[in-house]
């Protein structure tokens, strides 16, 4: 299994690293940014630049806007944030389950000396260090980008690690999706299709349901609506043990039907 392990590193080492880097430049470049604008009278540019209704849907205002943890809390709802996070463990799972069972290169991974379970547990290790790593950098990034631009004493680095944790739940249930869908089918492509609508989705349904009241209970459906930065670091709300036990449950579930699927599965080589 060990042997495994390093053969999916050495196949994603550089794909992994890319994607922290970047989390971690954005991070330390967002702190920079919210410095300049500072400088230049506060927060008011910003909040024109941002209308209304996205204020709306990431809970936030005008007043929030002028402290860095406030502005902080829309960094970490970004769309590059969200996007590089969950599109590493989509680049991931899909290329060593459906990309191996799609090139045919599937019978030389059973044919180690490796339970099917052990190859599963294999790919879990490697593709969950990688997720977690990027969540690090983005922790990592707010912190040095803070000190950077002489902000440090503004941070709430306890509520950013909060944050984090929040957002290394929201990927790991994420992954159990993804896992279980890259386990059942047969062509990468539909597999990176699949894992592409259902994040779509519940990201365009939770966000609706954020600006459009009478449809707020849609958002129950999204595994975004666990994820409530702005609570964290503007309130000092830490992440609810529900909140994080949905996303744990989702995920946990998501890697045993992986397990099952691939365990069972009759593949064709």
């Amino acid at each position: 299994m060990i042997a495994l392990i390093r053969d999916y590193l050495r196949r994603s080492w550089l794909l992994g690293l890319l994607a922290s880097g970047a989390v971690f430049g954005f991070l330390v470049i967002a702190c920079r940014v919210f410095l300049q604008i500072q400088q230049r009278g506060g927060a008011s540019p910003l909040t024109k630049l941002i209308p209304k209704w996205v204020q709306t849907a990431f809970d936030i205002g005008p007043a929030s806007m002028t402290e860095l943890n406030g502005y902080l809390a829309v960094i970490f709802q970004h769309p590059f944030v969200l996007t590089v996070l969950l599109a590493l463990p989509v680049a991931l799972l899909t290329g060593f389950f459906t990309g191996d069972i799609e090139k045919r290169s599937i019978s030389l991974v059973l044919a180690r000396p490796v339970s099917r379970f052990g190859v599963v547990a294999a790919i879990a290790i490697v593709v969950l260090a990688f997720c977690a790593l990027g969540v690090a950098s983005l922790w990592a990034g707010c912190y040095f980008g803070a000190m950077w631009s002489g902000q440090s004493e503004s941070l709430n680095a306890g509520a950013a690690v909060q944050a984090a944790l929040g957002l290394a739940m929201l990927v790991f249930a994420f992954t159990g999706i993804f896992a279980a869908l890259s386990a059942f089918l047969s062509v990468r492509g539909d597999a990176v299709g699949w894992c592409l609508t259902v994040v779509l989705t519940m990201y365009v349904w939770n966000f609706l349901a954020q600006i459009w009241y009478a449809g707020g209970g849609m958002a129950n459906y999204s595994l975004f609506r666990f994820y409530q930065p702005t609570e964290t670091l503007l309130k000092g709300v830490a992440p609810s043990v529900e909140n994080l036990g949905v996303l744990a449950l989702v995920g946990a579930a998501g890697w045993v039907v992986c397990a099952l699927c691939y365990r069972f599965r009759s593949f064709t080589v």
